[in-house]
Parts: structure tokens; sequence; C-alpha cells
């Protein structure tokens, strides 16, 4: 617990565990705040986060970077409960995390179940996907420690590639989408088959894995069916290589 210890009663402090590409030049980004243990996801006021905001662009967002927050204020619409409204330019870079307290950091917030993160409201959508109604959850990030080795493919239209992660709690088998920007090339839309390989064999072989799990915001997947907000898979972390930045 000491990394909570030394940064409670000072400035409001994240440290990035969510890094997500979303639809072209934009990213998601969340963390945990270090006063209360809880997930935060940045939220800008009357703009997105987009790309050029990452470390490898001169920006402070990278996996394990330690931001400090001022001037913020949380804005609740469940089930996006973490949802933090700051200016950008009250957002500065503190530093980077050291990997062996990045990953004792997720087990303590990690859970085992997806329930135990998202609360009743979670249910299945067709056969392995997974959400909860429009406006409804208790929360929308989380980590999951996994018991079971999950499987990662390359799936969607060949127009249209996705990588996709097949795990279980234990309980629930879910198929979601991966969207790790570190999968991806700099276009955050390409898959990159040496990443994703290398990806994979970490998976036959780590000692332990943990998933930054995100909902998204309610969209329909087709005309017919009322939108929802689906589960997917935001960041997968190692514990051999628990800081494994985009750079």
């Amino acid at each position: 617990m000491w990394l909570f210890d030394i940064f409670r009663g000072r400035r409001r402090q994240l440290v990035i565990t969510h890094l997500t590409r979303m639809t072209p030049g934009r990213i998601c980004v969340a963390g945990l705040d270090l006063a209360t243990c809880q997930h935060r996801r940045l939220v800008l006021p009357r703009q997105h986060i987009k790309t050029d905001m990452l470390a490898r662009y001169g920006g402070p967002f990278d996996i394990g970077h330690l931001v400090a927050c001022r001037r913020g204020r949380s804005q609740p619409r469940p089930p996006h409960v973490e949802d933090y409204l700051i200016p950008l330019a009250q957002i500065t870079l503190q530093g980077i995390v050291e990997p062996a307290q990045y990953w004792d950091l997720l087990k303590q917030v990690g859970k085992t179940s997806l329930r135990e993160i998202f609360g009743s409201a979670l249910h299945q959508l067709g056969n392995s996907a997974y959400g909860t109604a429009a406006g409804q959850g208790e929360a929308s990030l989380g980590c999951l420690r996994l018991r079971q080795r999950p499987e990662l493919y390359l799936g969607g239209r060949p127009e249209h590639p996705q990588v996709r992660l097949r795990f279980t709690d234990g309980e629930l088998r879910v198929e979601a989408p991966v969207n790790d920007l570190r999968l991806y090339g700099e276009n955050h839309y390409s898959p990159l088959p040496q990443q994703l390989a290398a990806t994979q064999e970490r998976l036959r072989t780590s000692q332990g894995v943990i998933l930054s799990l995100g909902l998204t915001r309610a969209f329909a997947a087709t005309a017919e069916q009322p939108p929802v907000h689906w589960l997917q898979v935001n960041n997968l972390h190692f514990q051999e290589q628990p800081l494994w930045r985009l750079g």
C-alpha cells in the first residue's frame, strides 16, 4: 500500500492503466486515483483526447505514467461513473511508475469476477458478447485477474480486421474486442502482425495476466437492436513485463 500512502493528501494523481483506441485520431485514457484507489476516466471539456496527446508525440499519456490532475471534477453518468472532467492544461506528467510497483497496484485493485467489477447489470448479448443496457451499470472500468489462459486472435472482416480475446472469469465466457493501442499501428486502425504474435506468445507463457476492461458509450450494433454499453478489453498486462508502454 506504500504507493497510496505516499500520495494521499497531496494533489490528485493518476497512474494510467487504460489506454484505448477509439475512432481515428481519438483515444480514451483512464487510470487509478492514488488517493482513493478508484478508477477515473479523463474527459476534456468540449474536446476529445487526441492521439497527439500520447507520450510518443510529446504528450503526457502512456501506460504506467503518473499524471497530476488539478481543477477537475467528477461527472458520473451510469455506467460511466468514473468520468472526470478536466482541462488538458491542468494535466501534467509527473513521472513513470516502477514496473514492480505498477504490477502490485494492478493486483491490489484487480478482481477475479466480471460481476464484481460491473455489477448485476452486466448480461449476455448474443453468443459471447456482454454489456449493459444504456444508462445501466455500477461501473464502466475495472481490472480482471485471470486464472485461466485467454486466447488472442484476429477477427473481423478482411477490410476491417479486429483483435479479439476469448477469456473467462470461471463463470462467464466472453469474446470481446481488444482496443489496446499497443497492438495497432500509428494509424490506430491496422493491427500489427508482429506485435499480435508476440502478445499471443506472452499469453501462452506468462505467470500472471491482468486485463484492463471497460464498457463503451452506448451504441446499437444493428438498426434493429437497442443501444447498449459493450464490454471490451482495453489493455493486457503481464507479470513479466508490466510496463509495456507504447513509447
